[in-house]
């Protein structure tokens, strides 16, 4: 499976929202998407792609592209 896929299952099982809902998301876009939100999708990417995301980058990933791109640099 891709990143991208991963990445989507993460935010489904993380925000429990639809897949269609997914591309384009912000934080804004998602009631889910506060700070306890935002560290248990940390802690799911970070498990999931065997990784440890530097706080800059954590601070950085406030939409579902912005996670995509900050992934790539460390994959």
């Amino acid at each position: 499976m891709e990143k991208r896929e991963q990445l989507i299952r993460i935010f489904i099982k993380v925000f429990c929202v639809e897949e269609s809902s997914i591309p384009g998301m912000t934080y804004r876009d998602c009631e889910a998407w506060d700070s306890v939100g935002q560290m248990t999708l940390i802690a799911e990417i970070e498990d999931t792609f065997g990784i440890e995301l530097e706080p800059e980058d954590i601070m950085k990933m406030t939409s579902f592209d912005m996670c995509i791109s900050i992934l790539e640099k460390y994959l």
